[in-house]
């Protein structure tokens, strides 16, 4: 589970990462976690209303699903659940709707290494890749000596090192391919690079991960594309 400092700059644990499929009944939003297959109703605050605003269009689609992420907390039941049994979910953070998955594909883990990952958002902006660009993507290699990583946002090639242990990560250091890079790729190839100096943790969910600073605060997030 991510971490991130407290106040003192003690160690503490975040709200824990959610993957499941969202879905509307009986005039309530309705939450399957794809690890137990639990059913969840939602405490109503502004971070489900944005899950919401963003998850509409597929809700309201063919199936009435949609995979998504979060961070969030298991709340027991109050008096204000309108008589309601059974506990609910807090979300503290909503990370993205995800229209491409389902709990069939999210009952593993993808690995962390030899895998080709999507960059999906750099420091908070949506990464858009335009017709006929090269596809923004990372690709971390499990060698015995020299654990490397490759990476490009569809310029230059950015290659370096990294280190794991537990859930932490290092990347570095990092070199590139020395083209100049036409807008919006200039700006999105420095915050790739950005991204990766300031990573210190890793939180892999089925087939998504998210790259966070010491604090905790979000620098990157990735889908596992299998090609």
């Amino acid at each position: 589970m991510p971490t991130s400092k407290g106040r003192g700059g003690e160690e503490r644990s975040r709200p824990m990462v959610w993957g499941g499929e969202l879905s509307w009944s009986e005039g309530q939003a309705v939450f399957k976690d794809c690890s137990g297959g639990n059913i969840y109703a939602f405490v109503k605050n502004d971070e489900l209303g944005r899950m919401m605003v963003a998850s509409s269009t597929w809700i309201d689609g063919t199936d009435g699903r949609i995979y998504v992420t979060f961070e969030g907390e298991l709340m027991e039941r109050d008096a204000s659940w309108e008589g309601r049994t059974g506990p609910r979910v807090k979300l503290v953070r909503f990370i993205r709707a995800w229209p491409g998955q389902r709990c069939e594909r999210a009952m593993a883990d993808s690995s962390l290494t030899n895998t080709y990952w999507r960059i999906v958002r750099l420091l908070g902006n949506e990464v858009v890749v335009e017709d006929g660009q090269r596809e923004p993507h990372m690709v971390l290699r499990n060698e015995d000596i020299h654990p490397s990583c490759s990476a490009t946002v569809g310029c230059n090639q950015i290659f370096g090192g990294y280190e794991t242990k537990d859930d932490r990560i290092k990347f570095g250091p990092m070199v590139t391919t020395l083209m100049a890079c036409p807008p919006p790729l200039d700006a999105m190839e420095m915050d790739l690079i950005a991204a990766l100096d300031r990573s210190a943790r890793y939180h892999i969910l089925a087939q998504t991960m998210e790259l966070y600073d010491e604090n905790g605060s979000p620098m990157a997030l990735f889908e596992a594309v299998y090609l």
